[in-house]
């Protein structure tokens, strides 16, 4: 069978993403921006709206949450999740800071969870995002226990534009720090996805191979030190705990 892809899904899937990007539109908005014809865009309204896929208000269509139903059940189903998620919370308390929970996905990290301590500061992130690999510590420190043919793939597709002026954009560089990961077995980035903001992560691995990543994330200015040590140790027993429950429960 030819692996062709099925051009009214894709239509479906650009009006969900350009409503989220516009935070709403009408059709008449959706036809300038996607440059579809008006029946197209109709149909597809109509057919999302029928089962609350998208919400009309007043002319104005917006993303409905039942897309939350869906994504939240397929979270749930994730071993990694339903392993990880007591300890990350029990991490973000310990410590006070941010913790993140980072899957995998066709060669991009998404996050399954992020865990707020008390002295959390705010960042622009939120589960489901997906991001490239070479732009966290979480990130690289799956790519780092990829096969070398799947890492250079991700490479390859994905490329290494920078999001920060600290983002690693050499490949090169970016091979001497997963060689460093692999080392050492944790991952260190300051300011590569989110200016200011500090992260150290560790690999999960199940049955020997990388599910995903845990990430303890606070300002520059804080994560330093002997504080950075701390927190580096209680990473490491967490991401421990994890995965003996991952590998043998």
């Amino acid at each position: 069978m030819t692996n062709v892809p099925v051009k009214s899904v894709r239509t479906t899937f650009s009006i969900v993403e350009a409503l989220l990007d516009k935070n709403g539109a009408t059709p008449a908005e959706l036809t300038d921006h996607l440059g579809l014809p008006k029946s197209t865009i109709h149909d597809h309204l109509q057919t999302l709206a029928a089962d609350n896929y998208v919400i009309n208000e007043n002319g104005e269509y917006h993303v409905g949450l039942r897309f939350l139903d869906i994504g939240s059940r397929a979270r749930e189903q994730t071993p990694l999740y339903q392993t990880a998620i007591a300890e990350v919370d029990d991490l973000a308390q310990a410590t006070g800071e941010h913790v993140i929970l980072m899957s995998r996905e066709q060669g991009l990290g998404v996050i399954l969870a992020i865990k707020e301590g008390e002295q959390a500061v705010s960042i622009d992130s939120h589960p489901g995002l997906h991001l490239r690999l070479h732009t966290t510590a979480m990130g690289k420190c799956i790519l780092a226990h990829l096969p070398e043919d799947t890492r250079e793939w991700v490479i390859d597709r994905y490329g290494l534009p920078a999001v920060t002026q600290e983002t690693t954009v050499d490949v090169d560089e970016l091979r001497a720090e997963l060689e460093e990961i692999r080392k050492r077995g944790y991952g260190v980035d300051s300011s590569g996805e989110i200016e200011g903001i500090k992260c150290i992560a560790t690999s999960v691995f199940q049955d020997g191979e990388i599910v995903g990543s845990i990430g303890l994330c606070g300002p520059v200015n804080r994560i330093k030190g002997d504080y950075e040590d701390e927190m580096r140790e209680e990473l490491l027993q967490c991401a421990n705990v994890v995965e003996v429950s991952l590998n043998y429960s």
